[in-house]
């Protein structure tokens, strides 16, 4: 339809005819449950005009987070055009959504490392977390401290994921000082955001202050995360 707009009315081939057909067929795939046939039409509508392109964003953003949500192979599919959308629109969704296709850590990580850089809290505390264990593991306090300062940057802003990981971090006490006070706090609010691992961090860090402090009463209380977290 947009070609045909653009073919019958050349001169007006980049004028809010096409835009308004675009945006309404777009948002009506959407509506359908065709997400990708909306994205294509989005992607077709900006290369049209590309001063479209930022008004275009929110319906991008939406459509890119309900193709977010849809299983794997679905995903696979429609890879090019998450990452074009991403490219165009600056999008973290759509590099948290890639990242879960990866097949390899370091393609993983540049995927979190741009959703990061497009502001998703979600992939700084994955960064953060990777930088954490990557210093861990060969050494390094600077990067340690780098990783824990984007996990606590995340969890400032309220991310459950980050809240998880840094808390499992301090629950271990690996690289960082042992708290598994701080570790049952932050997994409190986890569970409070539904994160399905909160639950097993939350019991996991109170066995282990019963563990420090030999005290019945914070063994039972342990048990019963135990069992909540089963």
């Amino acid at each position: 339809v947009l070609r045909d707009v653009a073919e019958v009315q050349p001169e007006q081939g980049s004028s809010a005819v096409v835009r308004f057909i675009g945006e309404t067929l777009a948002d009506r795939a959407r509506r359908s449950g065709k997400p990708e046939e909306g994205l294509r039409l989005l992607l077709e509508t900006g290369e049209h005009n590309p001063a479209w392109i930022a008004d275009l964003r929110p319906q991008a953003d939406e459509l890119v987070s309900q193709i977010a949500r849809l299983p794997t192979p679905s995903i696979l599919q429609l890879a090019p055009a998450l990452r074009q959308a991403g490219d165009v629109w600056r999008l973290a969704d759509a590099y948290l959504a890639l990242a879960t296709l990866a097949t390899d850590e370091d393609t993983r990580l540049d995927d979190y490392k741009l959703a990061d850089s497009f502001g998703s809290m979600k992939a700084r505390a994955l960064v953060g977390r990777a930088m954490f264990d990557t210093g861990v593991s060969r050494n390094k306090p600077e990067l340690i401290q780098q990783g824990l300062a984007k996990l606590r940057e995340a969890v400032a802003a309220d991310d459950p994921e980050a809240m998880v990981l840094l808390g499992e971090a301090l629950y271990q006490g690996r690289g960082v000082e042992e708290d598994p006070l701080e570790a049952l706090k932050l997994a409190q609010q986890a569970e409070t955001k539904g994160h399905s691992e909160a639950f097993y961090l939350a019991a996991n860090s109170q066995l282990r202050l019963a563990e420090l402090s030999r005290d019945p009463a914070q063994f039972a209380k342990a048990a019963t995360l135990l069992d909540k977290a089963v």
